[in-house]
């Protein structure tokens, strides 16, 4: 699917703003500091949301690899991660028994 250069998203009192053209990340104006693989977490379930996703398709199309089940522990941690790093962990549910939710509202002036 398409995704715009820059996108602003927001939970509760926070701001998230995700930059596509240079891969970064700001909370409230702050920059986060990602991993290559949490960045690309967060960039799938941002621009799937409100759909949730799989564990597997996360997998097979965030983190490129083809076999799923050795990493479905390795994802539980890279989320658990990023989840800290967003400083509020409402950003991203966990849909037991089936993946991940990315539970940002979308803002229409992402001001970018």
């Amino acid at each position: 699917p398409y995704t715009p250069l820059c996108s602003a998203w927001s939970i509760e009192e926070d701001t998230l703003l995700i930059d596509n053209d240079v891969h970064k990340a700001f909370l409230n104006n702050r920059y986060i500091r990602l991993t290559e693989t949490e960045w690309r977490l967060l960039h799938y379930l941002a621009y799937r949301s409100p759909a949730i996703c799989a564990r597997e398709s996360i997998i097979h199309e965030s983190m490129g690899y083809d076999d799923a089940a050795p990493y479905l522990r390795s994802l539980d941690a890279h989320i658990k991660n990023l989840r800290k790093k967003l400083e509020n962990p409402g950003w991203i549910e966990t849909v037991r028994g089936f993946g991940y939710q990315f539970t940002g509202t979308r803002k229409e002036d992402a001001g970018c």
